[in-house]
């Protein structure tokens, strides 16, 4: 990696400096000290949400080159909600307990345009889940804008056909329009934000406040994805008489399973309830979603895939089937509530353009918190 934009020493001294990516792909920890790499490390993401991010910085806290530590550091995005997340909790606990100790954040475009080796301004794309691309520009000054469209648009962007562009090393696979020359992460992103820690080159203009960084409004409206393909008959509203059938799926589903009472109540005739099922050849249950229309607002109360149904996309159906009722019926946001242990579901709604918008800690029996995410179908100001 060159350095050829270094613009002076930064995070030079005798302490050490704990380093955080939780925004990119894998999720790592860094330990620099005296402008040397110390100890970089990759977490899999098969330890939770955050790919046990947490537990991987505890662990490079107790080195011994870690007892005077001076700074923590932290890659603010865009990038995984839920890493980010993770990260900037875990350092804004280190700075609330050791008096002094700074803390400063850095943007992913940034990091991806170092590890790319390009200079400044730079154009960056970060795939934004399975089916969009982030597309933002990065300036020397550290100023951002940037835009979220579909994956399959991509390759029609014409106006950037013959630039170079950094991305991350899945975003090898996308489609860019002719002539462009795509540079993907072939390091890690931890050992690439370290370095950049441990050589000074993140120009003074360029450093962040350890807040999350969102190209993106809050309340933008996302590309609709494409839709998974599908029999029109396979997703199908279920009324009363299924709920034996609904009882028994949420059982196979489920440690701690909706009682009969609470199904039979969301499977009223109401017209701000609904249940949308798949059913198998043999007319049998394999999947449901339970809805509740309140106002303008469409909120995800359950989503159960039969054990002998998963990994087959059924999941994914029923969400899409249900964003998709709710834009043609003219409402305002889709709601839902998930615990952050539910890696798989946490993916899956953030794939389908779902963000945090705030936590219930400790909410489940086993300790996890619930993870209150939203998706904006039109802004409030927006006619129905």
């Amino acid at each position: 990696m060159q350095k050829s934009y270094d613009t002076g020493a930064a995070l030079r001294g005798e302490g050490a400096v704990l380093v955080l990516e939780g925004a990119l792909h894998p999720p790592g920890v860094a330990l620099v000290r005296r402008g040397e790499v110390v100890a970089a490390v990759d977490v899999s993401r098969e330890k939770g949400p955050s790919g046990g991010l947490g537990a991987a910085a505890a662990a490079m806290l107790v080195r011994p080159e870690a007892r005077r530590l001076s700074a923590v550091v932290v890659d603010c995005g865009p990038g995984s909600f839920t890493g980010l997340r993770v990260a900037l909790s875990f350092a804004q606990g280190l700075i609330a307990g050791i008096p002094g100790l700074a803390g400063l954040g850095v943007d992913a475009p940034r990091v991806l345009t170092f590890g790319a080796g390009l200079g400044f301004p730079a154009l960056v794309a970060i795939p934004w889940g399975r089916l969009r691309v982030l597309l933002a520009e990065a300036g020397i000054d550290g100023r951002l804008r940037g835009e979220v469209i579909a994956r399959e648009a991509l390759s029609g962007r014409g106006a950037i056909a013959g630039r170079d562009v950094a991305t991350t090393a899945a975003g090898a696979s996308l489609d860019f329009p002719a002539g462009v020359q795509a540079h993907p992460l072939s390091v890690s992103p931890v050992a690439v934000l370290a370095e950049m820690v441990a050589g000074g080159c993140v120009p003074a203009s360029a450093w962040r406040p350890l807040e999350p960084v969102y190209l993106v409004p809050p309340d933008a409206v996302l590309p609709a994805p494409a839709r998974v393909a599908s029999s029109p008959a396979a997703v199908t509203i279920f009324g009363p008489s299924r709920l034996a059938a609904l009882e028994a799926l949420l059982a196979a589903a489920f440690e701690r399973p909706w009682s009969r009472a609470m199904v039979q109540e969301e499977l009223a005739d109401r017209d701000d309830r609904r249940v949308l099922g798949w059913l198998d050849r043999d007319g049998c249950v394999g999947a449901a979603i339970f809805l509740r229309r309140t106002g303008d607002n469409l909120e995800i109360l359950n989503l159960a895939v039969h054990p002998d149904y998963r990994r087959r996309g059924l999941g994914r159906l029923l969400v899409q089937e249900a964003i998709g009722r709710a834009r043609q019926e003219g409402l305002r946001q889709v709601d839902l509530e998930v615990s952050e242990a539910n890696v798989a579901a946490v993916r899956l709604y953030e794939t389908e353009g779902f963000v945090p918008v705030g936590s219930r800690p400790r909410y489940y029996p086993d300790g996890s918190a619930a993870l209150l995410m939203s998706l904006v179908l039109r802004r409030a100001s927006e006619p129905g």
